[in-house]
């Protein structure tokens, strides 16, 4: 076989001159089908403008759409650029390398052995594709003409596989004489010019049965980013649906045995019955559904009459919107923002087209809570069945969520996974398992009912579900750079985005929030914007980032909205609206007492643990009645509480004695789910004092002790709080767990009546426990707290001084604004005048982490859609949403996945019991690991600190320990393993770490660190 030397690309024209390969008897799929057949790239090109074009029909929302005239072309000639560009989105595997794959498919090709495929002659085909549409538009004229045009389009062809090539790659003649001729053209001396005639002549082929003609571009003078980016969510998706095996083999039992026979008349025919496969591809997918619609809000809320935020969002927004906008709450918590949020959700939507709802939340446990809440409302606002994606890392763990989901067909069925160069092709490895999907289990509502397909739930496809609820990391990540960030933007820009609890993001990600908002300004996104503390700055900081997206200069010197109020700008009338919210009958004043406690220079907890057990003692020894929550900053106080709350228990009445539950992270998976409802079973909205209507019933008395995992994640109703001293904003959203919901008891004629608290607890009380240092004058420094210094400081003092003018304690709603402005007000230290130079030196600290933090997100965030440049700046190799990725959703993740391990000899366990066996080997197609497995170990994994220098150790045990298997699956490589061993004094178990820090885990109190410093027994 004579190998030829690398020469430059002929002259433009030369191309078109040279012979060209059979086009049909070019393949584009192989894998999976049955019979040893492959599929013709041709087929599968038009297959991909097919549904591409039914998209734009039937998923894109009139938003959308609008979105992608920008173009400057009529609808009919964006559907028409749509689908060509999705037809040439896999033209770069008509090139050498990618065709030797298949031996004899070559051998048909070209008439000749591949041959060894030398590295200098690998290219990926999206790669390959970019590099011949730019030396089609060289030759064309069209990168001259209209250059910003010519890239775009190529680099959306290049980017189909979720990272956008770099136009540096190219040289100014569009080839590459030295890089990219000889991956395109092969190392055959006699196929010189023939596999660039034979891709313009596949192209010239599908063009004309699209279009009638070649497609030249002349009307096309603008591509802007946001156009390239769903433009190429759309071509992604499209390819995703028709490259499942059985779409495929339908196609193929209807083309010729020999794919030569191919001609343009059997092109056109297969185009026309195209259409029909990707509809009903398009219909199993569960992408299209019905719209969003407004209903009156009792109907939205079973007869609710609407009160404080409900009331605005009811009344008020609706003569405000003309088309896409953003709609900031500011309200009490309990206050029903988030019924205002899910009609005001209802109004925009029907204003812009959208598929439904995107929630945002701050943890995993709100996100499940919300997840209910959210069906219900899904139920009230459309008439047909639509689709709810859970989107955060343990989904597969909610029962709910899974039981409305269930496979049609076995996994790995996708066409093309690792087809080239072992590389992930048309799928990712969630998309792998693909099936024709069927519909789960519905809610027990009328009217909408809530679906989930077998396709939706790979992890890259659950956000274009019509509807989703998410964590909001899953959000931020469409501002990180990352792998697939056109089809982030492709799901979300379908629905309307809700962001809950918008004040509770530190810096980084609230500089990320701001460029989300910022591109979701741009794609004309409407936006609903939560929050029961933010500052009236912040407020209007996030609205302007919105405008500022969609073009739009707001006044500088508006004022900001009042609190409790709200705010609503929109794109189309280019106005900024704001007014009050009607205080609701629920306003009230908290009595708050502030007790201080001693701390060490050690930073022990013995202070905070004596200060809570004195407070709530007469509830835990039984001496009165009532439902505490106690708030500890971290685990370790809070574990040294529950500790010394049992023992006070198991003083006066071991077996009757007062409940004492503990809620923290540091627990298994499964726990921490297994805690977290039942909690919701006993103090949450629907409690009763009696067992009733499946409820479990409210205790008499009980505590519950937690960390900042219940700030936000739980609709908790207690009759008390107690706290660790925390920055204003998370005092008062603990404040907000008591007296949250009334109480009901169940009547004999099966009515409810609501019951009075308990006499000690008839107000809302809260208690806030500050450290103080030995000097018994300073706030002890809390370095080893998550909080900043300076935070803790001024919310110390505002408090103090309110209370000093304020005896009665805090009104909400009417004090809440003037308090979370006065702790974040940048000139804090002149109005108070009472910071010692420490205090400036914990401002100027935390002013110096507060940059950091930005400059970070900076780092890391994609650029402002008004500042792009190259489509290459949007995305990287790594993914944005997982934790091997080069930048994450939230600063300084300094957390490992820890998974504890017993043996009992040749056997590893993942439990102390030793009744569920580690898995070594998957069960699924080719030894992957199936879901299940999955899901068991991730069941029995903790979040552990990686601080202490453990972690190294812990590393170099793995290779020994972790299962071999392990290091192929994404899902489970990097989780550590760590062997434990019963500890008969505790009925626990333990691991040694480090050489003096030791795990300790048991059911009850979860995993606790201990470290012995240096000196120490």
């Amino acid at each position: 076989m004579p190998i030829r030397k690398h020469r430059p690309p002929p002259p433009s024209g030369a191309a078109g001159a040279a012979a060209t390969f059979v086009p049909g008897l070019v393949w584009g799929k192989q894998r999976g089908l049955a019979g040893g057949r492959v599929y013709p790239l041709e087929a599968h090109l038009l297959d991909v403008a097919a549904a591409a074009g039914l998209m734009i029909d039937e998923v894109l929302t009139s938003s959308q759409r609008e979105v992608l005239a920008r173009t400057g072309l009529t609808a009919a000639e964006v559907r028409g650029l749509v689908q060509v560009v999705a037809a040439w989105h896999d033209v770069g595997k008509a090139v050498p390398a990618f065709q030797a794959l298949s031996a004899s498919a070559f051998t048909a090709l070209t008439g000749q052995a591949p041959g060894p495929v030398l590295p200098h002659y690998l290219v990926g085909h999206a790669s390959a594709g970019f590099a011949h549409l730019v030396g089609r538009f060289v030759a064309d004229g069209l990168l001259a003409r209209a250059p910003q045009v010519g890239w775009r389009l190529g680099q959306v062809v290049g980017g189909h596989h979720g990272v956008f090539p770099r136009p540096e790659a190219m040289t100014s003649d569009g080839l590459g004489s030295g890089t990219w001729e000889p991956r395109l053209e092969g190392w055959h001396e006699d196929q010189v010019g023939r596999w660039r005639a034979t891709r313009e002549a596949l192209l010239e082929r599908v063009e004309t049965v699209l279009l009638g003609r070649r497609w030249m571009g002349a009307d096309l003078a603008r591509m802007p980013v946001e156009v390239a980016s769903l433009l190429t969510g759309v071509v992604i998706t499209a390819d995703w649906l028709m490259s499942q095996v059985d779409v495929i083999q339908a196609a193929l039992a209807m083309l010729p045995l020999n794919p030569a026979d191919l001609g343009r008349a059997e092109l056109a025919r297969h185009y026309a019955a195209a259409e029909g496969r990707a509809r009903r591809a398009l219909t199993d997918s569960g992408l299209a559904g019905p719209r969003l619609r407004r209903r009156p809000f009792t109907t939205h809320f079973s007869g609710f009459i609407p009160r404080g935020p409900q009331v605005t969002a009811a009344e008020v927004l609706p003569g405000l919107v003309r088309g896409p906008g953003i709609f900031v709450v500011m309200a009490p918590t309990g206050d029903g923002k988030t019924e205002a949020a899910l009609h005001a959700a209802a109004v925009l939507g029907e204003a812009s087209g959208a598929s439904g709802v995107h929630l945002a939340l701050p943890t995993m446990a709100t996100t499940d809570a919300m997840y209910l809440r959210t069906r219900e409302f899904i139920a009230s606002a459309f008439e047909e069945p639509t689709r709810l994606s859970l989107m955060h890392s343990l989904a597969s763990l909610n029962e709910e969520y899974v039981a409305t989901t269930r496979p049609t067909q076995a996994p790995d069925s996708a066409v093309g996974a690792q087809d080239e160069f072992a590389m992930l092709d048309d799928c990712d490895s969630a998309a792998s398992s693909d099936g024709v999907a069927g519909t789960g289990h519905g809610s027990d509502h009328s009217g909408g009912r809530v679906e989930v397909t077998t396709w939706m739930s790979g992890a890259k496809r659950a956000g274009l579900a019509p509807n989703a609820v998410g964590t909001i990391d899953q959000l931020l990540a469409m501002g990180l750079r990352g792998k697939w960030q056109p089809l982030r933007l492709l799901g979300v820009s379908r629905k309307v985005v809700i962001v809950d609890e918008a004040h509770s993001y530190d810096a980084y990600m609230q500089a990320l929030l701001h460029r989300v908002l910022a591109w979701l300004g741009a794609a004309g996104v409407p936006v609903v914007l939560l929050s029961a503390t933010l500052s009236g700055r912040l407020a209007r900081s996030l609205v302007d980032a919105y405008a500022d997206g969609a073009g739009i200069r707001l006044d500088p010197d508006r004022t900001v909205p009042s609190y409790p109020g709200w705010m609503y700008f929109d794109i189309t009338r280019q106005v900024a609206s704001s007014g009050s919210i009607p205080v609701t009958d629920r306003s009230t004043t908290v009595s708050v007492a502030v007790g201080r406690y001693p701390v060490d220079q050690r930073g022990n907890v013995d202070g905070l643990v004596e200060a809570v057990v004195a407070r709530v003692g007469p509830v835990a020894r039984g001496k009165a009645d009532g439902n505490i929550l106690v708030v500890c900053n971290t685990v370790a106080a809070a574990v040294a509480v529950y500790d010394a709350l049992t023992e006070v228990v198991q003083e006066v009445a071991p077996e009757s004695g007062t409940p004492v539950r503990l809620m923290h992270s540091r627990f298994p998976v499964k726990d921490r789910v297994r805690h977290a409802a039942e909690v919701n079973r006993l103090y949450g909205k629907h409690s009763r004092t009696t067992p009733c209507c499946g409820a479990a019933p409210r205790p008499v008395r009980s505590i519950l002790v937690a960390t900042q995992v219940v700030e936000q994640s739980l609709d908790l109703d207690m009759d008390a709080v107690v706290t660790d001293l925390a920055p204003m904003a998370m005092l008062l959203q603990r404040a907000g767990r008591c007296h949250r919901h009334a109480v009901y008891a169940p009547t004999p004629d099966a009515a409810f009546i609501p019951v009075t608290r308990p006499v000690k607890y008839e107000s809302p009380s809260l208690t806030v426990f500050a450290g103080i240092d030995a000097d018994g004058q300073n706030l002890a420094d809390r370095d080893c707290a998550p909080y900043d210094q300076i935070l803790l400081t001024r919310s110390y003092q505002v408090l103090t001084k309110h209370l000093a003018a304020h005896r009665a304690g805090v009104r909400i709603p009417e004090d809440v604004q003037e308090l979370i402005d006065a702790v974040y007000d940048a000139d804090f230290a002149t109005d108070l005048d009472i910071l010692a130079e420490q205090d400036r030196q914990a401002s100027s600290s935390a002013s110096t982490r507060e940059q950091q933090m930005r400059a970070a997100a900076h780092i890391a965030m994609v650029p402002h859609p008004r500042a792009v440049q190259d489509l290459a700046e949007m995305t990287s190799p790594e993914d944005a949403d997982t934790a091997l990725g080069l930048f994450t959703a939230r600063y300084e993740m300094e957390t490992v996945t820890v998974l504890p391990i017993w043996s009992t000899g040749s056997t590893w366990w993942l439990d102390q019991a030793c009744n569920v066996a580690l898995p070594t080997a998957g069960d699924a197609a080719r030894g992957r690991f199936a879901p299940e497995q999955v899901r068991t170990v991730v069941e029995h994994t903790i979040t552990v600190p990686s601080t202490g220098g453990w972690v190294g150790r812990v590393a170099a045990w793995q290779e020994a320990l972790r299962p071999t298997a392990w290091a192929s699956d994404q899902r489970l490589r990097d989780v550590l393993v760590v062997p434990f061993t019963t500890d008969p004094e505790t009925s626990g178990s333990r691991a040694a770490v480090h050489d003096r820090m030791t795990f300790h885990l048991h059911h009850d109190r979860g995993l606790t660190m201990h470290y012995s410093p240096p000196g120490a027994p």
